[in-house]
């Protein structure tokens, strides 16, 4: 569920058409029905404080669902929005404000039994979704529908993102593919470390390791010394992970793979 927001002055602050009391009549009426419920918050609304964020997850979780989504608001993603925090940055929170709402949320998810499985998601054991991980572990997928991607014999494939297109390509009998190239066996190795590392449990620190060798560059072996000094990567056993913090900071880490 597309929740976004347990406060009615965020929610109408970024145009949702729903309020918050019918949010949570809408989850209470599937967790009713035995079905197993996520939802899905936004972390940087306008208007929103770290107290009704941390209120919206409080609720949430009080609401008995088994998943749960904190999305960053994506401010480039929307001019209207952009242009807002510009001219008024006091309704938003600072960077450092959100880190920190993001990381009490997580504690506060963990001591009501959610696992932190991957960036942006939390789960009670055995919920996590296995939609979203199939994603980070390049498990074989086939995309059907408009704007669907997939990833099937090492190509990876998007279709069209409009029906009228879709539909034409399909009535002349062909695929209605927007993006079509295979994927070599560097890209792939790339892909399983910036993918892998998105999920807790991380990945093999000798493939991170090797690949840090192939790429010949002397600062990324640097750089990778620095993250574990940083506390932003840790090992457990033979794999390399990111610490909760390292969640936050995930991004700079992972461009350097890329």
């Amino acid at each position: 569920m597309g929740v976004q927001s347990l406060e009615d002055s965020e929610l109408a602050a970024v145009g949702r058409r729903h309020d918050a009391a019918g949010a949570r009549r809408a989850i209470e009426s599937l967790v009713a029905s035995d079905l197993s419920v996520s939802a899905d918050l936004i972390l940087g609304l306008p208007e929103q404080t770290a107290d009704t964020f941390r209120e919206s997850v409080g609720r949430v979780m009080e609401e008995g669902v088994d998943h749960l989504s904190i999305y960053l608001l994506e401010t480039e993603k929307s001019r209207t929005i952009e242009e807002d925090r510009r001219d008024r940055p006091e309704r938003y929170l600072s960077d450092d404000d959100q880190a920190e709402a993001w990381l009490t949320a997580g504690a506060a998810l963990a001591s009501r039994g959610f696992v932190h499985y991957e960036i942006s998601n939390w789960a009670r054991p055995g919920r996590a979704a296995r939609h979203n991980v199939k994603y980070w572990t390049r498990t074989p997928t086939l995309g059907l529908g408009v704007s669907a991607h997939e990833l099937w014999s090492e190509r990876r494939r998007a279709n069209v993102s409009g029906i009228p297109a879709y539909v034409d390509s399909l009535s002349r009998g062909r695929r209605p593919t927007a993006l079509d190239q295979p994927v070599g066996a560097e890209d792939s190795s790339r892909e399983r470390i910036v993918l892998g590392l998105r999920l807790a449990r991380g990945v093999a620190a000798k493939d991170v390791e090797a690949w840090i060798v192939r790429a010949g560059d002397p600062l990324l072996r640097d750089d990778y010394d620095s993250w574990f000094e940083a506390g932003l990567l840790e090992r457990e056993g033979e794999r390399v992970r990111f610490t909760e913090r390292g969640f936050l900071l995930s991004n700079e880490v992972l461009c350097r793979f890329v």
